[in-house]
């Protein structure tokens, strides 16, 4: 009896997909025996909270959007080797089936590289403490080691392919690789890596800017290639650029820069449409990077300046790029769900505080990653060596005496206050040029020297991945010889509630880390809003345990965002990592964020004739 039931709900599950096909036909997308054009816009789930998402995907489904693009990185679903998360905001499967039920095909941009602004572009920092891997390369150390991560995230993906009854059209492989390299066998490798594991009866792509450097080697013959544009620049030349190198199959814009750059006028979209070509708006909502998840210098907003604001509010492109694409393709839309209230809950005075003492190595061991310090090492290690992704670390060692120089810094990442015996001698930031020396006058019993480096997130682009550790990456020297003998704490401050806060605050503390707490009462529904960090340095701020990211008084951000998911109705706790100084230990929680001054939007473009490569017209 239960073979004959699964033989019949077999058998009704494949006459309700049979005619589901999304293909390439010529030179058009075929979606189910029709002509389609891809109206999509870029939307990260890892950059928005889980409970936010069908707001998000709604408002993009009624702003005329047919499609979402979205990014899958490696290093947050994979942060250790063996170790997976796909929950919370995490929780892509979850996200595809919202993202369908709002009515939304999905074009997946998956690892192992997705750039984004993105911490180390994606890739995991553990990948770094491997001797000898060569980055997104054919080297067999490192496709083993993302055909471990695949086995896990293809069989999450293959019910969601449009063609088994989800909304999955497209998958992209790789990301921009011409601007990396030319290793066709990588790329091929990568693609096999879905094959075998049953991820076919989808539309493989690769994308590149419109430079003559990135097409040679950056994409296989056998896929489709597709361009990302600059958005100050005319269409037409980004688009005869593709078809020059591609003659035929459809066209795809896989990002159109719709902000972050320039302001790109709207009219350049229903120019794309009218003549049937697939667009994507990078970014159609940015969102927020949160916890230590930006790029090396981004900022906490991933704002971009698109259709929908951090928060989700239609911006002023919103009905610009909806006009646009109801002018060419006329329809019914959903309704776009009414404006969220913000919150303003006033000002949030802080009321206990932790001074960092080095000195007490119990509770350095106890705020630490792993409950303890580092093993101890001759020379400096950098983070990437204890195994750590994210965060500070503390290093300490002893320097002998009687000698008075100056400590020299090779290569440290990213920003270390350095300590003698306790006390404040200097600052370094690794943009800061040759302010790397530090005098210090050393007696006959010696010196303590303590360093306590922030990981600033790693760079997201460029060669220069490959070497991006964090904290003391080269060796120290004082008086022209090496400093030997090192301990260290790992620190990324995961869980708030071990912080040992005593009642008070205190004052006149500079250049030391220091944790401050204060609480705040919402009475009804929690709203949206943006705490200000007018009155302080540089740190972290947390709410109710979630880290909602880095401030920094240098802007041009000026108030970090706090989405309603993460408050709640009564008393809500905020915690302040101060790693400068504070003139004021008071946040304030505003109704309107502030991310600073914004570029002068540019002239319109001016549509003019256009005419592909001889014999390749395209017709409105």
């Amino acid at each position: 009896m239960g073979t004959l039931r699964l033989i019949l709900l077999s058998c009704i599950f494949l006459s309700i997909f049979a005619d589901r096909s999304f293909v390439i036909s010529g030179d058009s997308f075929v979606k189910d025996g029709e002509p389609y054009v891809i109206i999509s816009g870029s939307v990260h789930y890892f950059r928005i909270p889980q409970a936010l998402w069908p707001d998000r995907l709604l408002k993009m489904r009624a702003g005329g959007l047919n499609t979402i693009t979205t990014y899958v990185p490696w290093n947050l679903h994979n942060p250790q080797p063996g170790q997976y998360n796909f929950e919370g905001r995490l929780d892509l499967l979850r996200f595809l089936l919202v993202a369908q039920k709002a009515g939304l095909n999905v074009i997946l941009r998956t690892s192992p590289y997705i750039c984004a602004e993105f911490e180390m572009g994606g890739l995991p920092a553990w990948l770094l403490n491997v001797t000898g891997l060569e980055l997104r390369s054919s080297d067999p150390a490192y496709l083993s080691y993302y055909a471990t991560f695949m086995d896990v995230l293809a069989p999450k993906l293959k019910p969601l392919l449009y063609s088994e009854g989800g909304n999955i059209i497209a998958i992209q492989i790789e990301n921009e690789y011409g601007w990396w390299g030319t290793d066709l066998e990588y790329q091929e490798a990568l693609l096999q890596q879905f094959i075998e594991r049953n991820i076919r009866d989808v539309i493989f792509f690769q994308c590149d800017p419109n430079y003559d450097s990135t097409w040679v080697g950056g994409g296989l013959p056998s896929l489709l290639r597709s361009v990302n544009m600059a958005a100050s620049a005319p269409p037409q030349d980004g688009i005869n650029w593709l078809r020059e190198r591609q003659s035929s199959g459809p066209i795809l814009v896989s990002e159109m820069w719709d902000g972050w750059f320039d302001y790109w006028e709207a009219a350049n979209i229903q120019w794309l449409l009218s003549r049937n070509i697939s667009i994507s708006l990078y970014m159609y909502h940015g969102g927020t990077n949160f916890d230590y998840t930006a790029g090396f210098t981004i900022t906490t907003s991933y704002d971009y300046d698109g259709a929908l604001n951090e928060s989700g509010d239609p911006t002023y492109k919103f009905e610009a790029f909806k006009n646009s694409i109801l002018s060419v393709f006329p329809q019914d839309l959903p309704q776009l769900p009414p404006a969220k209230l913000k919150g303003h809950y006033g000002d949030v005075i802080m009321t206990s505080s932790y001074v960092m003492d080095f000195d007490d190595v119990d509770t350095m061991d106890r705020l630490s990653i792993w409950g303890r310090r580092n093993r101890k090492t001759v020379a400096p290690k950098p983070m990437e060596y204890f195994g750590q992704n994210n965060g500070f670390i503390l290093y300490r060692a002893r320097v002998p005496g009687p000698q008075k120089d100056s400590i020299q810094v090779n290569t440290l990442h990213d920003r270390a206050h350095f300590y003698q015996d306790g006390n404040f001698i200097g600052t370094y930031f690794r943009n800061n040029g040759n302010l790397n020396k530090f005098k210090m006058n050393v007696t006959a019993i010696g010196s303590t020297l303590d360093l306590f480096v922030e990981n600033m997130g790693r760079i997201n682009t460029g060669h220069a991945i490959s070497s991006e550790y964090k904290g003391i990456v080269d060796s120290l020297q004082y008086n022209g010889k090496n400093i030997y003998h090192w301990d260290s704490w790992s620190f990324d401050f995961s869980d708030i509630s071990t912080i040992p806060f005593t009642k008070g605050v205190v004052q006149d503390v500079r250049h030391r880390p220091v944790f401050y707490e204060g609480t705040f009462e919402v009475v009804d529904t929690p709203l949206d809003t943006f705490a200000s960090f007018a009155n302080w340095t540089k740190g972290f701020m947390w709410v109710n345990g979630n880290n909602i990211g880095r401030y920094w008084n240098v802007g041009p951000q000026e108030r970090l965002y706090i989405p309603s998911p993460f408050l709640k109705t009564g008393l809500n706790r905020l915690v302040v990592l101060e790693l400068d100084a504070t003139n004021r230990t008071v946040v304030s929680l505003m109704a309107e964020g502030n991310l600073g001054p914004t570029a002068v939007p540019i002239l319109p473009v001016k549509e003019r004739e256009y005419i592909l490569p001889e014999g390749n017209r395209l017709k409105r």
